[in-house]
C-alpha cells in the first residue's frame, strides 16, 4: 500500500516456528527470499531491499480487549471503534470509513465520559468483535495450509464458501448500528 512518492507498506503473513527470532541485518535477506516468489510490483520492492530498508518483523498477535474496555483504561489513552481489536488480516480493516462518524460520536454530549463511552461501546463492541473474529478465522484458515495437498483442499474450500463467507461479512457490516 503506498503511503507516499518514496514509501510503501508491504504487509507478508508466512508461518514461521513459533519461537523464531532473526537478526535486524538479516531482515532484508529474509524478506527477499520470502518475496522470490512474487513478481510485478512486490518484485521490484524485493529488488530494492538493502541494508538501508526499514523493516519490521514480528509475530502476528490478534487481541481484542474485553468489554468494558473503558474501564480498564482509565488514565490511559483511550480506544474506540476498530482499535477495539487487532487484527493482522488485511481484509480484516472493515470499519475505517466509520472513524470520523465514531470520534463524533464519541466526543458529544453531555454526560460524565464513562457514560458516554459505555453508550459507545454499546454501538459498537459487537461490531468490533465480529471483525475480529472473522479476520482471526480468515488468518488461521490461511495459516493453516502447510503442504501442496493442504492448499488443494482449501482452494476448493473458498471456491466453494469464500463469496458466501464475504458476503454475509458485508450484509453484517454494512448494516447501520446507530
Amino acid at each position: 500500500m503506498p503511503l507516499n512518492d518514496s514509501l510503501m507498506y508491504l504487509f507478508h503473513i508466512r508461518p514461521e516456528a513459533p519461537n523464531a527470532i532473526f537478526e535486524r541485518e538479516d531482515y532484508p535477506r529474509l524478506l527477499n527470499e520470502r518475496l522470490m516468489q512474487y513478481g510485478s510490483y512486490v518484485a521490484e520492492v524485493r529488488e530494492s531491499l538493502d541494508a538501508n530498508s526499514d523493516i519490521v518483523y514480528s509475530p502476528i498477535e490478534p487481541m481484542m480487549l474485553p468489554w468494558p474496555w473503558f474501564l480498564r483504561a482509565r488514565g490511559r489513552r483511550r480506544r474506540r471503534g476498530p482499535h477495539l481489536s487487532a487484527t493482522p488480516y488485511p481484509r480484516g480493516g472493515h470499519g475505517g470509513g466509520r472513524r470520523l462518524r465514531s470520534r463524533q460520536r464519541g466526543a458529544s454530549g453531555d454526560a460524565p465520559m464513562e457514560a458516554r463511552l459505555a453508550k459507545y461501546s454499546m454501538e459498537r463492541y459487537a461490531r468490533c468483535a465480529f471483525v475480529y473474529s472473522f479476520a482471526r478465522q480468515w488468518m488461521e484458515d490461511e495459516q493453516s495450509v502447510r503442504t501442496a495437498q493442504d492448499l488443494a483442499v482449501a482452494r476448493s474450500e473458498l471456491a466453494l464458501n469464500a463469496s458466501v463467507r464475504i458476503g454475509a461479512s458485508d450484509r453484517i457490516l454494512n448494516t447501520c448500528i446507530f
